[in-house]
């Protein structure tokens, strides 16, 4: 696996696409976890996003009228973009914890975020 170092002052988008970019690159998502980042559910327990993080389909970005998922997809996933500024401390420690979950050697990856 390759180590991809943190970058400090990093938002929380570009750290979730790093984090993602390096775990579907290397195969690090079970099926499983993935069946649950595309729950609306899961995506508030965990996350605090009131979207599933993820969608299959372009045409599934558009909610209500807007673009709620980056245009890009990641993998074969759109990811949602909803990640607002004033929950930034929120969103950090909800992600911490489920990095702790799903990949427990994130650090040693280069997976943090500071």
């Amino acid at each position: 696996m390759e180590f991809i170092s943190n970058t400090h002052n990093e938002t929380i988008q570009n750290w979730i696409k790093r984090i993602l970019n390096y775990m579907l690159k290397n195969n690090l998502l079970s099926d499983e976890e993935i069946y649950f980042l595309h729950d609306k559910k899961y995506s508030k327990l965990v996350f605090g996003i009131g979207l599933p993080f993820f969608v299959d389909s372009q045409r599934d970005t558009i909610v209500s009228g807007h673009t709620r998922y980056w245009q890009e997809p990641i993998g074969s996933y759109y990811v949602c973009k909803e990640w607002w500024k004033e929950k930034d401390k929120e969103y950090e420690t909800k992600i911490y914890k489920w990095l702790k979950r799903v990949l427990t050697d994130y650090v040693e990856c280069g997976l943090s975020r500071r």
